[in-house]
């Protein structure tokens, strides 16, 4: 695994008022482990850990150089929590003329967000576990209108084929990032013991920072660089919400020691773009529960 950035350690922010389990070590002595959804994902480098450890419940395991953020959801090791009933997940919360779904989907337990208007829907970012994600569109009977890419990580795309395919729908996503969809060693997949993943074409639309129009749906695409340099995150100003991909988390930032990560230019993206949203806009991440602009001014131990 290559990083591009030296391996130094981080001490923990003085003012941290999360109460969820967190360390910070250093990556010279940490074991990498990702324990995920619909298989284990091991980096090629990665020491196991021994059978003692049965259960992790509700842990972040921080890493540095800057920050590697994992989230290990009630996951016990060798079973997959991609078994656990997805439909207890929805939320389906009503803002303004709007609804909100959230499906926790594919490797990592990436996010999806379904955004309806009645019977449209947008689909952003689906990592994976097509068939869950399909059920609910088909239960619903809900018309895609169109796919919304955060970033082209492989947890964040590992639906986009076969959703192409069933609803004839295309791919919007941010320039700098339009070869990761079909280039594993681009998108991370090539980086872990596992099959890669990655869309048989290169997204139909590439979109920019701005006012942004697509069937039913109005909304601003705020481009958000740091975690991954084609990062975007979409603004539904009438409906007070963002979905800010792995940008911004609950308490947390998105990690940058990735290939093409840049921990200058994230914190530059949140305190310019989202921490001067409206204090009541309410953030949901990649990954993890949703937050607000007011509580990560606040309560953000990365921010402060």
């Amino acid at each position: 695994m290559i990083e591009n950035q030296p391996k130094t350690t981080v001490d923990a922010p003085a003012n941290n008022t999360d109460k969820t389990c967190r360390c910070l070590i250093s990556l010279n002595t940490a074991i990498k482990l990702i324990i995920a959804t619909n298989n284990k994902i091991i980096p090629k480098t990665m020491t196991i850990l021994p059978p003692c450890i049965t259960l992790l419940k509700n842990v972040s395991l921080f890493i540095s150089t800057h920050i590697i953020h994992y989230h290990l959801f009630y996951t016990k090791i060798g079973q997959l929590s991609s078994h656990i009933n997805k439909k207890t997940y929805i939320k389906g919360e009503l803002f303004v003329n709007l609804k909100l779904n959230v499906l926790p989907l594919g490797p990592l337990s990436t996010n999806c967000y379904i955004i309806e208007k009645e019977k449209s829907a947008l689909i952003i970012d689906p990592g994976g576990d097509y068939d869950y994600l399909k059920a609910h569109i088909e239960n619903n009977k809900l018309n895609v209108e169109a796919i919304l890419l955060t970033h082209a990580h492989f947890d964040h795309i590992g639906a986009v084929d076969p959703l192409r395919k069933d609803y004839n729908v295309e791919v919007y996503m941010h320039e700098l990032e339009k070869d990761w969809l079909t280039d594993p060693s681009l998108n991370g997949s090539g980086r872990y013991i596992m099959d890669p993943i990655s869309a048989s074409n290169p997204p139909e639309h590439l979109i920019e920072e701005g006012p942004f129009s697509v069937g039913s749906f109005q909304l601003s695409v705020l481009h958000t660089p740091g975690h991954s340099p084609g990062s975007l995150s979409f603004y539904f100003q009438d409906a007070g919400i963002l979905i800010a991909g792995d940008t911004l988390f609950h308490r947390s930032i998105g990690r940058t020691d990735l290939p093409f990560g840049n921990h200058d230019e994230l914190i530059k993206s949140i305190q310019e773009k989202i921490l001067t949203l409206p204090e009541n806009t309410i953030c949901f991440p990649g990954h993890g529960p949703e937050t607000t602009v007011k509580d990560e001014k606040e309560l953000n131990p990365f921010l402060n």
